[in-house]
């Protein structure tokens, strides 16, 4: 892949820091799941790409594999690549953890209520999945603002 840059990034380094130099040998279907998703990284990287878009960044990858992208990810940072994201959370492996009792998104927002163990499962889970949510908010409820919030749902559901 690095031929078809003009000045690709050195693709052993490359291999090597992402744990792939034995495995360059071997079809892209022999990968497992974390090589292949290490792969997809390289090639994504290969060609010094002013903006690189991230998708799923650590799917696949265990605990050490997850740290060592993440550090790639700000080394390139700072080399002066723009870096893209791209996540998306699944609503019903977190409505399966123990304590939550619901999951919706609000306005861009994923809203999780439960138990008061539950924001710590929530975080752990997000964790796992290499995910640091932001702007992260943990309220206790009350009367007051349960009625508050239905008084004022019922009120921009209704018409009249």
């Amino acid at each position: 892949m690095g031929a078809f840059y003009g000045d690709p990034e050195p693709w052993q380094p490359l291999a090597e820091r992402l744990g792939l130099a034995e495995y360059l040998g071997q079809r892209f279907a022999a990968l497992s799941g974390g090589q292949q998703q290490r792969l997809s990284i390289a090639l994504a990287l290969i060609g010094r790409p002013k903006v690189a878009i991230l998708d799923e960044l650590s799917t696949g990858l265990d605990r050490r594999a997850r740290r060592e992208v993440w550090q790639l990810v700000r080394d390139i940072r700072e080399a002066g690549t723009t870096v893209l994201l791209v996540t998306h959370i699944d609503l019903e492996a977190l409505r399966e953890l123990d304590g939550v009792e619901a999951v919706r998104t609000d306005a861009g927002r994923v809203v999780v209520e439960g138990a008061e163990d539950a924001a710590l499962r929530v975080l752990a889970h997000l964790a796992d999945q290499g995910i640091a949510p932001r702007r992260l908010r943990v309220t206790d409820g009350s009367l007051d603002s349960a009625y508050l919030d239905l008084t004022l749902r019922a009120s921009q559901e209704d018409p009249a």
